[in-house]
């Protein structure tokens, strides 16, 4: 399914950058909050006419640090510019989030989770950008069962809230 993601993603990007004629880069450091944890993530995108893609990569700050597990996060995502007139940006957002998480030492399985959430991005006009995110979706969960060792799969509604600041060129 990741892989299904990753190549519509790549496919849409490489679509719209050859119909392009409106585009700016931009690298940010946002600050997300979501029901696994606290991410700081930090990530490239670009706005191609009305569009705006952007990755990045995080790192689950209470799991990490107070907990002493490794706990990364990649997130993509796809906006689109309701405000086209103006030179902020508000639209609706699609994001596809993956992360990983070791929850117990001893048995050297992971757990997986991948989110799907739909919502709206806010981002100010300028060279330093303000951005303010709110989501909410599906997350599913693949973890190890522990009554037969297989992985399982659980899902539930999940949500998430971003602020950060972006720096455009």
């Amino acid at each position: 399914m990741l892989n299904r993601v990753a190549i519509f993603i790549a496919f849409l990007g490489l679509t719209l950058s050859y119909r392009a004629q409106d585009t700016s880069s931009f690298i940010f450091v946002e600050c997300t909050r979501n029901r696994l944890d606290l991410f700081v993530h930090f990530g490239y995108g670009t706005k191609l006419n009305d569009f705006q893609l952007r990755g990045s990569l995080g790192l689950g700050i209470n799991r990490t640090f107070s907990q002493q597990r490794f706990f990364p996060r990649f997130t993509t995502g796809i906006s689109y510019d309701l405000m086209q007139r103006y030179r902020s940006f508000l639209g609706p957002e699609f994001l596809f989030s993956a992360s990983t998480l070791r929850i117990n030492q001893l048995s050297g399985k992971n757990h997986y989770w991948f989110e799907y959430m739909l919502g709206f991005r806010y981002s100010t006009p300028g060279k330093i950008r303000f951005n303010a995110g709110l989501s909410a979706g599906w997350l599913t969960e693949l973890l190890d069962s522990q009554l037969d060792g297989k992985y399982m799969l659980v899902g539930n509604w999940g949500y998430e809230f971003s602020i950060g600041l972006g720096y455009a060129w």
